[in-house]
């Protein structure tokens, strides 16, 4: 990897720019690649792919959140039925099915 991608790279991470993207073996290669080139120490590549590896967890994490959210907007504004609230009414179905039969049980035994 030549110097110029080098900077390009590290200053995308810097800002904070696609790191998200990388996994964690990417981050490995393009960090032993600079070792190996020289460009920086094994010790400062180990500290590097370190922070790298927090803060590709951490993006994603906060990806992972803002998409849910999103997502979670946009099933209510469309008001579709969530799985939770589907499951609370399928009981409460399920509970007014036997209160039902309950009840004409009782209304049968009183009419006989």
């Amino acid at each position: 990897m030549n110097i110029v991608k080098y900077e390009l790279i590290k200053k995308m991470i810097s800002a904070g720019l696609g790191l998200a993207i990388f996994t964690k073996e990417k981050a490995y290669e393009i960090i032993q690649d600079w070792v190996n080139e020289g460009q920086i120490s094994k010790a400062e590549g180990e500290i590097l792919l370190e922070s790298w590896i927090d803060r590709i967890e951490s993006e994603r994490e906060e990806i992972g959140s803002k998409i849910n959210a999103e997502v979670a907007e946009i099933i209510d504004k469309a008001g579709f039925v969530t799985r939770k609230c589907y499951s609370e009414l399928e009981e409460k179905v399920q509970n007014l099915e036997l209160r039902i039969i309950s009840l004409e049980q009782k209304q049968k035994s009183m009419s006989e």
